[in-house]
């Protein structure tokens, strides 16, 4: 027997007012196993009818709470109205942040001294006995595929601290090089080296500030990753336009020539592309004759209302079909991609690739990517449209 439409009939009462943050979701309960959360807004009456809901489901099915196990939170509340509220629910009060299925829960964000669970965890799992007597290559298997994985269940989640990452890298370069959490000699390679993939020079560990920022953003199904060179370009093709420019500011770390130079490494400071004026990523993507004509054949290949700053128009641009808009956000991290590698063929092999040679790899590239899209297609219209647009390919 399900409590669902038992507590939804508490919703009904005149009585009962939602919690301030659940209003617009009409939503007082949520069901996870078998744990129950219930939400109301911090006064005596709207706790009554949630507790009546409650314990008529109770009564109905038989089953009780674990008094032990249960707690009620409150905040804003005074101290008459929490006496009360705690006589009638007959639970124990709870204090924040309190720990659910490993993860601290607050109502606020989460400071350093929240976070220092995550790190004991880590600093633990280090100090077992099993990990002193580990090679080299026994620690950074321990590193990549364990102390990685315990962090990026919190990155799912939270927006950790950077104090809190800076810790949780510090704590396994440490370990990686020394055999201890705590720092015994300099390493023998920069961290950002060892955060790079295997195939371009790296050890493949995660970077934890960026791996946060990703999971956040909805690195999965919503967005595309591509390798570039020995860095990485995540773009978003997801509608949360704010996640996109918070990943396109934090994670576009490619060493074009402006970027090279501003490091003291000396350079001729023109693009590969083009020769003819300085190399930089807003030049390199957008400005540089390859890349223009490039996009041109994009907007003759999918129509759009295209305006002249493509990445402010994708983000804000409210199209009708979420197939479309994906697509089209995929195409463009495809090209940025396809034009950091011409690029880069043009610094070794001194050639330029022919616009129409990468419009034919990006259209093979979208369709592979786009597939996974076929899931949301509504109308036969979509279908049409992307069978025309994008399966020929």
């Amino acid at each position: 027997m399900k409590c669902e439409p038992i507590l939804d009939l508490v919703t009904t009462s005149n009585d009962f007012h939602f919690h301030p943050q659940c209003k617009s979701l009409k939503l007082c309960h949520l069901c996870f196993a078998d744990d129950l959360l219930m939400f109301c807004k911090g006064d005596t009456t709207s706790v009554k009818v949630l507790m009546r809901g409650f314990l008529s489901f109770s009564e109905a099915s038989g089953l009780c709470f674990n008094r032990s196990k249960s707690d009620i939170y409150m905040n804003g509340v005074n101290q008459m109205d929490k006496d009360q509220i705690l006589q009638l629910s007959g639970f124990q009060e709870g204090s924040f942040p309190f720990r659910y299925l490993g993860i601290p829960i607050s109502y606020k964000r989460l400071s350093s001294a929240d976070s220092n669970v995550l790190v004991d965890k880590i600093v633990k799992k280090i100090r077992g006995w099993g990990t002193k007597k580990l090679s080299y290559a026994g620690r950074l298997v321990l590193v990549r595929h364990v102390l990685s994985q315990m962090h990026s269940y919190w990155a799912r989640i939270f927006l950790l601290p950077k104090g809190v990452m800076a810790r949780v890298e510090a704590i396994c370069r440490n370990y990686l090089w020394s055999h201890s959490e705590n720092f015994a000699k300099l390493p023998l390679i920069a961290w950002d080296q060892c955060c790079l993939p295997q195939k371009y020079g790296g050890l493949g560990i995660l970077n934890a500030g960026l791996w946060n920022l990703a999971m956040l953003a909805g690195l999965g199904d919503n967005c595309v990753k591509l390798r570039v060179g020995c860095y990485l370009v995540l773009l978003v093709v997801s509608g949360l336009s704010t996640q996109l420019g918070m990943v396109i500011s934090g994670c576009w770390r490619l060493l074009t020539k402006d970027r090279m130079g501003r490091f003291g490494i000396l350079t001729d400071g023109l693009c590969f592309l083009c020769g003819t004026a300085a190399e930089s990523k807003a030049h390199l993507f957008f400005e540089c004759g390859l890349s223009r004509r490039c996009l041109n054949m994009v907007q003759m290949w999918l129509p759009a209302p295209w305006k002249p700053n493509v990445i402010e128009w994708i983000i804000q641009w409210r199209c009708r079909s979420l197939l479309k808009k994906q697509v089209l956000m995929a195409a463009i991290a495809g090209l940025v991609y396809l034009i950091w590698e011409s690029r880069n063929v043009s610094r070794v092999e001194h050639r330029v690739s022919r616009p129409d040679c990468i419009l034919k790899k990006l259209q093979n590239l979208t369709a592979l990517r786009a597939r996974g899209f076929e899931q949301i297609m509504g109308s036969h219209r979509e279908h049409d449209w992307f069978k025309s647009h994008i399966l020929v390919h």
